[in-house]
């Protein structure tokens, strides 16, 4: 019986290590987290970020994750708009500025916001709104995800 005990404590606690096995909901917020960390990369204005955020996949997610995934698109419409406001002040600058802080902003938020404040501060105001719109609605949604299990890629909304 002695040598029975430590057996079983090994087990119990090698058991206790294993990883639960992946739900098809988690799998599938999984597949949003990656698809998602790629939109900055691959867009340059606000409004390519809205068409590719509103063509994401949702099926199989759970149903408060994916209404809170369609809830951050309205942030990002309102910047869109605000896009088209910079644009008839100077097209040429506000794409560029735009294109940095899409670039920017899932690495360090709060420098690619002051920065885009600083470059246009006739806006501030509406950049200082919408951008903390963005973030309440993506830290809510990494919460929400974080309930099924899945884990924003690292370096996002960090």
């Amino acid at each position: 019986m002695k040598k029975l005990i430590p057996i079983l404590l090994s087990v119990a606690f090698i058991a206790g290590c294993q990883t639960p096995q992946e739900t098809p909901q988690k799998i599938a917020v999984d597949a949003v987290y990656k698809t998602d960390s790629l939109i900055a990369k691959n867009s340059k204005t606000a409004a390519e970020v809205v068409a590719t955020m509103e063509s994401v996949n949702l099926s199989g997610c759970p149903e408060d994750f994916a209404k809170q995934y369609k809830a951050c698109i309205k942030p990002w419409r309102d910047f869109a708009t605000l896009e088209k406001q910079m644009y008839g002040v100077n097209t040429a600058k506000a794409k560029e500025d735009i294109a940095s802080f899409i670039a920017d902003y899932r690495s360090n938020f709060s420098k690619a916001v002051v920065k885009l404040k600083g470059q246009w501060p006739q806006f501030a105001d509406q950049i200082s709104k919408i951008t903390s719109e963005i973030a309440v609605a993506e830290t809510s949604l990494k919460n929400i995800g974080t309930a099924s299990g899945a884990v924003y890629p690292k370096g996002m909304f960090d």
